[in-house]
């Protein structure tokens, strides 16, 4: 029974951590850059706009916008950090 037990959270585990939750501040960032972005600002990188908000969070930074957004978002975190939360979370 304990083996069932430790292995069903060990799934449990594995699953939940394998959906690849966002930070808040990536969430907040994603949500700016889409809001202020149009399909027409990726032509110019060869990408569309899914395959942008695929990339892991580093590979967007490398981005300016999406670097300025991120930097908005920083600061709305410290001005006001559990609004933030509750808001990206």
């Amino acid at each position: 029974m304990r083996n069932l037990l430790f292995v069903l959270v060990f799934i449990s585990i594995t699953v939940l951590g394998c959906e690849g939750n966002k930070s808040p501040l990536e969430n907040c960032a994603d949500t700016k850059f889409k809001k202020f972005n149009t399909k027409k600002d990726f032509e110019f990188k060869n990408t569309t706009v899914v395959e942008f908000f695929k990339k892991s969070y580093k590979e967007k930074m490398q981005f300016y916008w999406y670097e300025h957004y991120n930097i908005e978002c920083e600061q709305e975190r410290k001005f006001a950090p559990k609004t933030f939360k509750v808001k990206w979370q």
